[in-house]
Formats: C-alpha cells, structure tokens, sequence
C-alpha cells in the first residue's frame, strides 16, 4: 500500500502543492494517492522527491 497521503499531509502539503513540486497534474497526483494507478519509475522519483523521501519508503 502506498503512502503518498502520509507524507504529503506531514510535510503539510495540499495535493495541488505536492503534484506541482512533483511535475504532475493534479489529477494524475489524485490517482496515484488513491491507488488507482501505479506511477512509473520516473513519476515515483519525482513524488518521492516532492514529499522529502524515497521510493522504498512510499512503496514497502
């Protein structure tokens, strides 16, 4: 299970913050959060450096 929600919300991020600092539309930030879609290598990079963490840590 992810944790994306987690640790946006720690850092005291809006989704709309989190997905620009992430390169990403709001919208696809929402799928990945919600678990309706896996992000790609590049993407879960991008998230993991947006939110202050790695990919391990969001993805175990």
């Amino acid at each position: 299970m992810n944790r994306l929600s987690y640790f946006r919300k720690a850092r005291g991020l809006t989704v709309g913050q989190a997905a620009r600092m992430a390169y990403l539309s709001e919208d696809q930030y929402i799928r990945y959060e919600e678990g309706k879609q896996l992000p790609n290598v590049w993407h879960g990079q991008l998230i993991a450096r947006a939110l202050g963490t790695t990919v391990e840590q969001l993805w175990r």
